[in-house]
């Protein structure tokens, strides 16, 4: 397999001699739009406040998804998206914090693009 040239799904792999294994990706995570950036954070503030006041494993499905919308992570769109769904159905019982919650998440998903 010495030179031989591999196209992966949209990555060109040349390889060079043998016992080669995995690929070293080095492309930079794309930037965090501003107005995403702030609508995360300002729904991580409302999600810490809601965990006070839901069940135990509800407040263990917002500690899961407080990762995928911290402002700075670099995380796939899809995978806001998922921690999203999994906050809107806590959410829908929230009582006082229900309605800038679930205004936060839809401004979310519409910068989003999901």
């Amino acid at each position: 397999m010495s030179g031989d040239t591999f196209h992966i799904a949209g990555d060109n792999v040349n390889v060079h001699g043998t016992g080669n294994i995995g690929i070293v990706k080095n492309a930079a995570p794309a930037p965090v739009d501003p107005e995403l950036q702030a609508a995360l954070a300002d729904l991580t503030i409302m999600l810490r406040e809601l965990r006070e006041t839901v069940p135990p494993e509800d407040a263990r499905t917002i500690d899961g998804s407080l990762g995928h919308l911290a402002p700075d992570a670099a995380v796939q769109p899809q995978a806001r998206a998922n921690a999203l769904t999994a906050i809107a159905g806590i959410v829908a019982t929230a009582g006082a914090l229900r309605e800038p919650i679930e205004n936060a998440i839809n401004g979310i998903r519409q910068l989003l693009g999901v």
